[in-house]
């Protein structure tokens, strides 16, 4: 139970800590459980067109504009409104009766929409600061978008599905966020007129390095398009949070601009660029020979007057190019991500990439879980249910492993591990595939007694690589959840291992029993399986060396009174497979009978007993006292 030990203490430190900080920035309206992903960045494709402090501050959240006026909300306030001219100039503060903690606002082209992080949703008339009506949406809302193409809202609460639905409040349609967004408090609808092609959503996520990530998304389906910003690498916003998200048209004359607030910082605006009039690359190919990778690709459809290429390895910027083809070479064993997108005077399209593996790994080497089971590799299971071999989620072949069926009764977990040694340094890679509650439930990969990553959300399957120094060292997959809901599948998946070049697969010894008596404690144990040349084990007493020993049973003797931990290893021309261990007493005896006080029996403290010798006494010693009796 290690796993809950750890993770679970650094969650509710997580969770301590936010409370901290709401505690400090009560101003803030703070996401309580933020995802924490690793966000990949997109290029600097947004020009700054205004970035202006807010006149009150204390509160100030969401954020819309009719082109006239831009307006914020008071989350923390009773239906109060901060009114700025285009400029940036604060005008008014002004109320509307009723809407008291609105959030992120809406504006539908005569009325303006908010909620106040629930179901209602305020129908409300800025020029004359009046309440025109309210109706019942579907989901508790504080990030809200108009969809003036379909007469729609878009809502959702942080991290909860993203929901469609009419002014009467008739649900239409739903997503789950992620895999990287969440948290959002903002949302912003981006029409076909405005992005060329398609629609999109955008979100204002409580997320990444600064807490104030822009995250694009694809309409109807719902899925993220890899495009992701941080507002702060451009605009002032003070170490605050994302606040409200609003599009317009014609702020600034001749763009769209897409606008936001840092809570009670600063109201900014960007250029909002058509990635849909800059069209991609086409047809990316990577071919591998010895230690280089040639890529090739076709140039992007279409008329627009095209500079020439970027090409990024694992999201650094390798090379600017003008040809359709780029050679990298003399690159370490491993695998490797290349992006490369069309550069134009406007911007950059949307990359396109592909995987390369250079040196890649034997079949002794890898976990494919093709056998149908776990005997290929010495795997063992910890937490609350064991993993299971899966027909119906590969990543490729016939089967995966699934982590283990859990429940909701607080923190349970499952675990699949193996112990491996290493004679020099490598690196682990596998695919992992993810289906739970967005930032409650997680899948962390575990080195030794070290969380490396994990992943939560839906995540559908990904390649992931971590470097391991050289050694003996204990891999874990943990599923974990906590005490409530289960979404998705509510499971993790893997597939196609490799385990680092240098990695011996040394089975461990089995069936480690202990047998005490009086202070002596008597280890027995059974050989490793396997057909590997055997040297011995070595015995070890709470984690240092006792004895190196070709048998397979050794005798501890004259132990003081306490508790022991034992664990042997098998010794092999390699090195040393994994522990096996068990933990025994000595000394400790039930001396039976009950103990009065005042005439009443007692279960819990200490006793003095005394040892006599006719009416002398010759011994006194303290002793436990427990439900069954007193302990020597």
């Amino acid at each position: 139970m290690r796993y809950y030990t750890n993770f679970g203490l650094a969650l509710m430190v997580v969770l301590l800590s936010t409370a901290i900080l709401f505690a400090q920035s009560s101003v803030n309206d703070i996401c309580p459980k933020p995802p924490n992903v690793e966000i990949p960045q997109s290029d600097a494709m947004f020009d700054v067109q205004f970035d202006f402090p807010v006149g009150v501050g204390g509160g100030e959240g969401g954020i819309e504009t009719d082109g006239n006026y831009i307006y914020t909300s008071m989350w923390n306030g009773a239906g109060e409104f901060q009114k700025y001219s285009i400029d940036g100039t604060w005008l008014e503060t002004f109320t509307v009766p009723g809407s008291d903690g609105c959030r992120d606002l809406a504006y539908n082209g005569t009325y303006f929409y908010g909620s106040a992080s629930s179901t209602t949703v305020f129908e409300m008339d800025f020029s004359t600061a009046s309440m025109i009506s309210t109706f019942t949406a579907p989901t508790d809302c504080r990030g809200l978008a108009y969809n003036e193409d379909e007469d729609v809202f878009y809502a959702n609460n942080w991290s909860n599905d993203i929901v469609k639905f009419n002014i009467e409040g008739v649900m239409l349609g739903s997503f789950a966020v992620g895999p990287v967004g969440g948290g959002y408090y903002g949302l912003a609808y981006q029409s076909p007129a405005l992005s060329g092609e398609e629609p999109f959503l955008w979100g204002y996520a409580q997320i990444g390095a600064t807490n104030n990530e822009l995250v694009q998304i694809s309409l109807p389906d719902g899925t993220e398009t890899g495009l992701y910003f941080d507002v702060s690498t451009v605009a002032n916003t003070g170490g605050s949070l994302a606040g409200g998200l609003a599009i317009h048209e014609g702020l600034v004359a001749g763009s769209n601009t897409i606008l936001g607030t840092a809570q009670n910082i600063n109201i900014w605006g960007l250029e909002l660029v058509n990635t849909a009039l800059m069209p991609p690359i086409e047809n990316l190919e990577a071919t591998v020979v010895e230690d280089d990778v040639n890529l090739t690709w076709d140039a992007p459809g279409g008329e627009k007057a095209l500079l020439g290429y970027n090409v990024y390895r694992d999201g650094n910027l390798l090379a600017y190019v003008t040809e359709t083809e780029y050679l990298d070479s003399g690159l370490a064993p491993g695998f490797y991500e290349y992006c490369v997108t069309a550069v134009y005077d406007d911007g950059e399209s949307l990359p396109l990439c592909v995987t390369a593996e250079i040196g890649g790994a034997p079949p002794s080497y890898i976990e494919d879980f093709e056998t149908g089971d776990f005997t290929k590799f010495n795997w063992g299971f910890e937490g609350d249910a064991d993993w299971i071999i899966d027909p119906s989620t590969p990543y490729e072949g016939l089967f995966s492993a699934r982590s283990g069926e859990i429940g909701n009764s607080g923190f349970e977990n499952t675990t699949l591990k193996i112990t491996l040694n290493l004679d020099a340094p490598g690196v682990i890679s596998f695919y992992k595939k993810v289906s739970c509650e967005l930032g409650f439930d997680y899948f962390a990969f575990w080195i030794d007694d070290e969380v490396i990553d994990y992943w939560t959300g839906e995540e559908d399957w990904s390649f992931e690589q971590f470097d391991v120094p050289e050694g003996l060292h204990t891999f874990k997959w943990t599923y974990q959840k906590d005490f409530d809901l289960s979404v998705g599948e509510d499971a993790a998946w893997l597939d196609n291992i490799v385990f680092p070049g240098a990695a011996i697969n040394l089975n461990p010894i089995e069936n480690l029993e202990a047998t005490v008596a009086d202070d002596d404690v008597n280890l027995t144990w059974d050989s490793p399986s396997g057909e590997k040349a055997l040297l011995g084990y070595n015995v070890y007493r709470d984690g240092y060396v006792l004895d190196y020993t070709t048998e397979t049973e050794y005798l501890d003797s004259d132990l003081a009174q306490g508790v022991y931990e034992y664990c042997v290893t098998a010794v092999y021309d390699e090195g040393e497979s994994g522990p096996v261990c068990t933990t025994v007493e000595i000394g400790i005896y039930n001396l039976g009978g009950t103990v009065f006080a005042n005439g009443e029996p007692i279960d819990e403290g200490f006793a003095y007993l005394y040892k006599m010798d006719g009416n002398q006494i010759v011994d006194v010693f303290a002793s436990f006292i427990s439900d069954y009796g007193y302990y020597d």
